[in-house]
């Protein structure tokens, strides 16, 4: 017999607020920020997959308070010109935003210009801030406020006191990076100080998405498979490896034999997959991206 005993002092509820990201206003998709591991065999429909997330992203408002978020593309692959379906994107400049050759400074470059955009945003929300307080202050303390706060002085006099209205300013994108068929290249090597695992993990802080395309798991490193929160499973001769490497992602919610179920039914279909979401409250399978599956569980009644 185990007998339990509640502890005083232990029961407090802690209070915090959630994280408020942009979220697509259709509610059916996966959430921001996700880093997203497409795997499967050339011409499984991985590239297709990600082109109709995205296309559903552009199609749908992306919302945050109200505000309505654009979403800004980038494309990293050697074979862009096979793949002319990236060019169906809107949000994709393929003049711009499309690279054919991997790089950790290009990675580092793509990352600092999102940084940039958002330092600037977040500067004109500081300008806003400091404006307000010094039009609130009245005119016999503000050599007071200059001594305790020189910094808001020192913002309003780099824009000539501008009203905020005539600040300019842009609000900073939502930004999905597509690495398609990179096996090989600099970005999957095991370094433990990897650009691209750092970039993953730290990729909500700057409001990134990743997209992984690649036909081998076993190739993608342990460490950026970790950070991943949405698995496209396509078909495969030998399911045997995909599905015991991912089905750790998953085992606290069904059993391998009913992830195995999933994954026939899904890629029973031409250019099926099976689509493991993590990314909201409670895990999520889906047959592509149109239709949620559940696994039923058939018992015999007792005669």
């Amino acid at each position: 017999m185990i007998i339990e005993k509640k502890l005083e002092g232990f029961n407090n509820k802690l209070k915090f607020d959630k994280l408020n990201y942009p979220q697509c206003s259709c509610g059916k998709c996966p959430r921001f920020y996700w880093n997203m591991l497409n795997i499967g065999s050339r011409g499984s429909g991985k590239t297709y997959t990600i082109c109709q997330m995205i296309k559903h992203y552009e199609k749908n408002k992306i919302m945050k308070d109200a505000t309505e978020y654009k979403l800004r593309t980038h494309l990293i692959s050697p074979t862009i010109q096979a793949n002319e379906i990236y060019q169906s994107l809107d949000s994709l400049d393929m003049t711009k935003d499309a690279h054919d050759d991997y790089s950790d400074s290009l990675l580092l470059n793509i990352i600092d210009d999102i940084k940039a955009e958002k330092k600037e945003y977040d500067k004109y929300l500081l300008y806003k801030i400091y404006y307000l307080k010094f039009i609130k202050t009245p005119e016999n303390k503000l050599d007071r406020l200059y001594d305790e706060n020189p910094e808001i002085f020192n913002l309003l006099e780099e824009y000539d006191y501008i009203h905020p209205k005539d600040f300019k300013h842009e609000l900073p994108k939502l930004n999905i990076i597509i690495l398609d068929d990179l096996l090989g290249s600099d970005a999957f090597n095991k370094k433990t100080k990897s650009v691209l695992t750092n970039a993953m993990i730290k990729n909500r802080h700057v409001g990134i998405c990743f997209a992984i395309l690649v036909q081998s798991i076993r190739a993608v490193p342990k460490n950026i498979r970790l950070n991943c929160s949405v698995f496209q499973l396509a078909s495969f001769k030998n399911k045997k490896v995909i599905l015991e490497d991912i089905y750790e992602e998953v085992s606290n919610v069904i059993d391998i034999k009913q992830f195995e179920e999933l994954y026939d039914h899904a890629t029973a279909k031409p250019f099926g997959s099976l689509i493991i979401d993590t990314t909201g409250s409670e895990k999520r399978f889906l047959s592509n991206l149109d239709s949620v599956l559940t696994v039923v569980n058939s018992k015999k009644k007792s005669p």
